[in-house]
């Protein structure tokens, strides 16, 4: 199967970020059936079931999403910002969600 998003491979490449999330380590066995699966974390960590790959990102770094993001067709951003950090801002942790999935 051949695809205007994924050119010449025959399974669609899915980065997912908050795979180490209760959903994103559901979504891993479920979605590797049909979908080749690299795990986007804000630790170093090993891939976990379904995900063939695991690339540590700062999300709120614009170069370091875009680098992590290399050579995926899709992504899942199932990320929520409530950290400490997001205490530091004038906006809240939903504000700051919508800035990194942006």
């Amino acid at each position: 199967m051949t695809n205007s998003i994924q050119g010449e491979r025959d399974v669609l490449r899915v980065a997912v970020a908050g795979a180490s999330g209760f959903i994103g380590q559901a979504l891993g066995p479920a979605l590797s059936r049909e979908f080749e699966l690299i795990a986007l974390s804000r630790a170093e960590r090993r891939p976990t079931e379904g995900y063939s790959a695991c690339r540590q990102v700062d999300l709120f770094s614009l170069s370091a999403a875009t680098k992590a993001l290399e050579g995926a067709d899709l992504a899942v951003y199932l990320v929520h910002s409530m950290m400490p950090s997001a205490r530091l801002v004038q906006g809240d942790f939903g504000d700051l969600d919508l800035l990194c999935a942006d």
